[in-house]
C-alpha cells in the first residue's frame, strides 16, 4: 500500500497523481513488488475456505448407511430374478417365490452377477452407487483419479471376502487402515472419500501452487476494505465480494 509523500493520502494501485493534491506520483518497482506481496496474501487468507482441502476418507458409519440403501435395489434384483426363476422351475406363492436346490442356487448366482453389474456401472462411471450419491460420498482410484470400470469391479467383486461373517472382515481392515481401506478398496487401489461440493458460480478457487491472479485498484473510499470483483461479478459489473 503507497501513500502520497505531500498530503499522505493512500493511493490507488499505479497511481501517477494523488487524487488529493495532484502530486506526481513516482512508484518505485520495489514499492509495486510489496504492494503485491500484501495484498496476496490478504486475498488467500479471505479465500481460504475456497481452497482445495486434503480429501476425507470416510469410514464405516457413513459407508454402512449407504450400504442400506443399496441393499434396497440388491433386494430388487434379487426379487425380480428368484420370480422369473420360479415362474420356470419353482413355485409362487402369495408372499414370493419358492425355490430349492439347483433353483435357489442359481437364483442367489444371478442375484449376485446383477447386484455385480449394478455397482460397477454406477461407480465405475461416476464413483457412486445409489447409496453413496444419497449420502454424498464417492469411490476414488487412491491418487484422486476417477475410480475405472475394472477398479470398480475388483473393489466389488471382493465384497465375497469383506462381507464374510456380516462384513466383520472388511470392517477390521478398515480399522486398521488410515484410508479406510477394505480390502477389495486395497486390492483395488482405491478410497472413499466425501464428495467435494462445486465451488458457487463466478468464485475463485486456488490450489497448491497456483499464482493468485493481480488484485484490481482498490477503493480509496472503503476505509481498510479491500474489494475483489469474481469473473461473474466483472462480467456483470458487480461486486462478488466486499470485505
Amino acid at each position: 500500500m503507497s501513500f502520497c509523500t505531500e498530503c499522505g493520502t493512500r493511493l490507488p494501485q499505479n497511481a501517477k497523481f494523488c487524487p488529493s493534491c495532484g502530486a506526481v506520483i513516482q512508484a518505485s518497482e520495489d514499492a509495486q513488488s510489496n504492494d503485491q506481496a500484501e495484498v496476496s496474501p490478504r486475498k488467500a487468507e479471505v479465500l481460504e475456505s475456497s481452497v482445495e482441502q486434503a480429501p476425507e476418507y470416510i469410514g464405516l458409519g457413513r459407508r454402512f448407511v449407504a450400504h442400506l440403501f443399496d441393499l434396497v435395489i440388491v433386494f430388487i434384483i434379487f426379487y425380480a430374478v428368484g420370480m422369473q426363476v420360479a415362474g420356470e422351475v419353482g413355485s409362487i406363492t402369495e408372499e414370493g417365490f419358492v425355490l430349492e436346490g439347483t433353483p435357489a442356487l442359481v437364483t442367489m448366482l444371478l442375484s449376485f452377477a446383477f447386484s455385480l453389474v449394478y455397482f460397477v456401472l454406477t461407480e465405475g462411471r461416476n464413483g457412486q452407487s445409489f447409496g453413496k450419491m444419497v449420502m454424498g460420498i464417492k469411490v476414488v482410484s487412491i491418487d484422486g483419479s476417477p475410480c475405472t470400470m475394472r477398479q470398480a469391479f475388483t473393489r466389488n467383486f471382493l465384497r465375497i471376502i469383506d462381507g464374510v461373517f456380516l462384513y466383520l472382515i472388511g470392517i477390521i481392515l478398515m480399522s486398521r487402515s488410515e484410508k479406510k481401506q477394505r480390502l477389495g478398496d486395497r486390492i483395488a487401489e482405491t478410497v472413499v472419500i466425501r464428495k467435494a461440493r462445486k465451488p458457487a458460480k463466478g468464485s475463485y478457487v486456488y490450489r497448491s501452487g497456483d499464482k493468485p491472479d493481480p488484485d484490481p485498484d482498490p477503493d480509496p473510499d472503503q476505509d481498510g476494505k479491500l474489494k475483489f470483483r469474481s469473473s461473474w461479478g466483472i462480467k456483470k459489473g458487480k461486486d462478488a465480494w466486499d470485505i
